[in-house]
């Protein structure tokens, strides 16, 4: 049996992989495959719910707090979107968008307040020199800003986890208070936090840069077969079938227009707003509109579009730009 899942909580890819390698080796597991960007793990073997609820202790004793679900349990527009299925796109562009504005202010917020508690406690020592005040500010703001960090290592201490970068931090600016440096123990939280939010930045950008590959993929072609167009699967399409792409659908894969001459819409793939003409010879890419005429083409690779990782057809991406530069 094969069944993709959605991981929740899950913000470290370095736990991810230990716990996709945990799940690998995990009794009547063929394969096990982790796509950070989406929070999604591909897993092939003997699933059941029992299963279901031994992976989750796996999981949980690795990070604390994460939980993996079926696709079909997921219900809010949030978890739907941290969770991208093709089958359950019930969230549209901007729903998306603005879960993903709502998650990074939230994060945001926390290290606004708790820069301006350290802008003031280092204000109170040099101006005032108020040593309560200043030692409530510097307090205030390593709290708010070492919030996270502080309740995972207390998951940590439970799960006898001692060694990780969050219970190291605790120890180190611990230790920095209860020698006099305030200073240093809320820049180290303060530097922490906001390399956090440059790396949700990061992954925010690659999930919705996979999401939008994945929305590429053509589902059914037109390919020659016996002397006939035939729909089928686009999976079907080998390297050298000859395919039909008529006006107003997807190229599904990659090849060498061999009648016909056409305007594409190459925007998706070069951000090309400008349609661009195509005739007999020309070298056309998979995910591009056909706007105008129908024409067909010989495949010079097979139809496996980015999928973001889960389930292992993908093939390198011929590159766009180099596309349109031979083009011109």
């Amino acid at each position: 049996m094969e069944k993709v899942f959605a991981i929740k909580n899950l913000d470290c890819a370095h736990c991810g992989a230990k716990i996709e390698e945990a799940i690998n080796r995990m009794d009547g597991v063929e394969s096990a495959v982790l796509n950070f960007p989406m929070r999604k793990i591909k897993i092939i073997g003997n699933i059941n719910d029992e299963f279901i609820d031994l992976m989750n202790e796996v999981a949980d004793k690795l990070e604390p707090g994460v939980k993996i679900v079926s696709l079909d349990k997921l219900k809010t527009s949030d978890e739907l979107y941290h969770n991208h299925e093709h089958t359950h796109q019930h969230c549209d562009d901007e729903c998306r968008n603005q879960t993903e504005k709502k998650r990074l202010t939230a994060g945001l917020m926390p290290v606004i307040i708790g820069s301006a508690f350290f802008a003031a406690a280092i204000v109170s020592g040099k101006m005032l020199n108020i040593f309560p005040l200043t030692l409530g500010l510097f307090a205030a703001a390593y709290i708010v800003l070492g919030k996270n960090i502080l309740k995972t290592t207390a998951r940590n201490m439970k799960s006898m986890k001692f060694f990780d970068e969050n219970t190291l931090m605790t120890v180190a600016t611990m230790g920095a208070f209860a020698i006099g440096e305030y200073a240093e123990a809320v820049g180290v939280v303060l530097f922490f936090r906001i390399g956090e939010m440059f790396e949700d930045f990061a992954v925010a950008r690659s999930r919705k840069a996979i999401t939008e590959a994945a929305g590429l993929k053509v589902e059914e072609a037109d390919i020659l077969i016996d002397g006939e167009f035939l729909r089928k699967p686009s999976g079907d399409i080998k390297v050298g079938d000859i395919i039909r792409v008529k006006k107003g659908e997807r190229i599904a894969a990659d090849g060498i227009i061999e009648s016909g001459e056409s305007q594409l819409d190459t925007s998706a793939l070069n951000g090309e707003p400008v349609p661009m003409t195509v005739r007999s010879g020309d070298s056309v890419m998979s995910g591009c509109i056909n706007l105008a005429n129908p024409f067909t083409l010989r495949t010079t690779a097979a139809a496996a579009v980015c999928c973001g990782g889960t389930s292992g057809c993908c093939r390198p991406a011929t590159s766009a730009t180099a596309w349109s530069r031979s083009r011109t």
